[in-house]
């Protein structure tokens, strides 16, 4: 409803800030025939989680609070709030070096998964529950390697094909779009297998890093 995309099936999203310590509440309402979905929540609470999402390349919280459109202030802390999330949103994530430990342990991960995948018959519910958890960890390690925006399952969809809500949302395209294309391909109907299983793995593999099945070793500190 705030940036003019709603449909007949939209709810309202509904935030209300607290100046004092209060616990956060969420909840769902139906008023007059229109749903509204409100979350309340301390100011602060609000500050340290625009910073904190923004370090794990998330704009969650500041894409909806800019977005948003200020019903009611008391004393202007929601002004200064939207100009922060204004300023997180229109910032690029912070460069790093690629950690090469993280890349063997994503890639390991993807492996275990993988290799349980092919224990399975393809026309088990099991099989297509966990190739579809493979496919979320694909896209959020992809993401993450290519220091791109990891946003909610509930946006995925229009994160990679819907421009107009990606205009609205100050989101730029996904920068491998050969990826996008892949993904694609492997998460819909009839192309759930073993095959693309395969092609995803491997791409991962030549764009990431190689499993090296005879040995492979990473170290974390804990």
């Amino acid at each position: 409803h705030a940036i003019d995309m709603n449909h007949k099936n939209s709810d309202v999203d509904i935030r209300i800030f607290l100046t004092e310590n209060y616990k956060t509440t969420k909840g769902i309402i139906e008023i007059d025939g229109y749903k509204f979905s409100y979350l309340v929540r301390s100011h602060n609470i609000i500050e340290n989680r625009l910073k904190k999402e923004f370090s794990m390349n998330s704009r969650f919280e500041a894409t909806t609070i800019s977005m948003g459109k200020i019903l009611f202030e008391k004393d202007g802390i929601l002004s200064e709030l939207k100009k922060l999330a204004d300023y997180y949103q229109k910032s690029d994530f912070n460069m790093r070096d690629i950690d090469i430990e993280v890349l063997k342990s994503n890639i390991y991960l993807l492996y275990n998964y993988k290799s349980y995948l092919e224990t399975l018959d393809e026309d088990s519910p099991y099989f297509i529950y966990t190739y579809m958890a493979f496919m979320k960890i694909s896209l959020n390690f992809y993401s993450h390697f290519l220091n791109f925006e990891i946003v909610s399952d509930l946006k995925v969809e229009k994160l990679l094909t819907n421009d107009l809500f990606r205009n609205k949302c100050s989101w730029s395209r996904f920068p491998d779009e050969e990826f996008v294309l892949l993904w694609q391909i492997c998460i819909s109907p009839g192309m759930i297998n073993k095959y693309h299983l395969y092609k995803m793995f491997n791409f991962l593999q030549e764009k990431t890093i190689k499993f090296n099945t005879k040995n492979h070793i990473f170290s974390w500190k804990e």
